[in-house]
């Protein structure tokens, strides 16, 4: 579910997957190209305390990042080698998920799952869509999911 109803090109998302298994539901940037990562990143290092509030919070309610990083500081970034931030802004995504078992879905708990994660997940959807240029124009704070 993107801001436009349509299947993202760029922009951070929520996800929801269905499986007879099961499924998850994931909210975030999986994968964004690098030109759409690097302001994302040069937003982290330019608020750094905002970044880092954003993840730990997130950890804090059970959904870290996504740890799929790049085995070396990314294009443009090699200068920051051995910055505190290092970790996060070799990243490939800016994602968090969790699994939502069969059960869930059988016991109607799955809306309730979904919101909770995606209220979550909002500060880093916001953080990378503004940080990307996908800011609402219109002055609402809102996200247009």
């Amino acid at each position: 579910m993107t801001s436009t109803g349509t299947k993202p090109a760029r922009e951070g998302c929520v996800h929801v997957e269905i499986a007879p298994e099961g499924g998850f539901v994931g909210v975030g940037f999986h994968r964004p190209p690098a030109a759409m990562l690097a302001p994302i990143r040069r937003a982290m290092l330019d608020d750094p305390t905002g970044g880092r509030t954003i993840v730990d919070d997130l950890g804090e309610a059970g959904l870290p990042l996504a740890d799929d990083r790049l085995r070396r500081m990314p294009v443009g970034f090699t200068n920051r080698s051995g910055h505190v931030l290092e970790p996060d802004l070799r990243l490939r995504s800016l994602e968090v998920s969790r699994p939502l078992p069969s059960d869930v879905w059988c016991e109607g708990a799955a809306v309730d799952a979904i919101v909770e994660v995606v209220r979550a997940g909002m500060p880093l959807l916001r953080f990378g869509n503004e940080a990307a240029g996908f800011a609402r124009t219109d002055g609402d704070r809102r996200p247009r999911l």
